[in-house]
């Protein structure tokens, strides 16, 4: 359904912020590989900074989401 990063944590801060992702491809959705039997998207992490973790969610159509983090050196 959706794929936003639902928050940013600086230390012991942490903001909802609910942005649309940037994908590096022409492909804006996740996609489907068939060879490799899993769901591609080319997530581009030029607009995040260093020093900062990233929480994303990518929402389902039935409700639930899937929950990842990450930060950048």
């Amino acid at each position: 359904q959706s794929f936003q990063l639902y928050q940013v944590i600086s230390g012991t801060v942490t903001d909802t912020v609910n942005q649309d992702t940037v994908s590096t491809s022409a492909d804006t959705q996740f996609r489907w590989s068939a060879s490799d039997q899993f769901w591609i998207f080319n997530l581009s992490t030029k607009p995040y900074s260093a020093g900062l973790t990233y929480v994303f969610r990518i929402y389902l159509v039935d409700g639930t989401y899937i929950q990842f983090q990450f930060g950048l050196k």
